[in-house]
């Protein structure tokens, strides 16, 4: 379709402007060139309006086409922005239930870790006191051996 558009641009731009020039039969022509009668210039004048008048058509048809097809273009991506702007919301609200039902979750369960906390306290504190009453025992006796002098 495109050549058709270039070729009948290149035929309409290339047709001369004819100089009209009324010659009777038996006269000489004032220029040189080709004698057309009365009837065959009105046919070449004709079928260069219609060639002009077809360009023009099919550039029209042309940018139509264009037109519509970017504004195609335009409204498919406009359906994909909207899409993807509802299932990203859906995906933030099942986002935030989820979080939601875990906080629930957590909260409802019962916290059966502070009787073993309390054991190990317990008992770490007991051995830590042991520890420390048998150091400070072995730390004062050895010192009473090397303080105490013989008399």
């Amino acid at each position: 379709m495109k050549i058709v558009v270039i070729f009948s641009l290149i035929v309409a731009l290339s047709l001369p402007s004819f100089a009209q020039t009324v010659i009777k039969s038996g006269e000489a022509a004032p220029f040189d060139g080709m004698l057309l009668t009365n009837s065959e210039a009105a046919k070449v004048l004709a079928e260069a309006g219609v060639q002009k008048a077809l360009c023009k058509e099919n550039i029209r048809y042309e940018k139509e086409k264009i037109t519509s097809a970017s504004s195609l273009e335009k409204r498919k991506l406009e359906i994909i922005i909207a899409t993807q702007d509802i299932k990203y919301k859906d995906v933030m609200e099942l986002k935030e239930l989820e979080i939601k039902r875990l906080y629930k979750q957590l909260e409802d369960m019962p916290n059966n870790n502070t009787s073993y906390w309390f054991s190990g306290g317990l008992a770490l504190g007991s051995i830590v006191a042991i520890v420390a009453s048998v150091a400070i025992f072995f730390a004062a006796t050895q010192i009473n051996r090397t303080t105490l002098v013989p008399l």
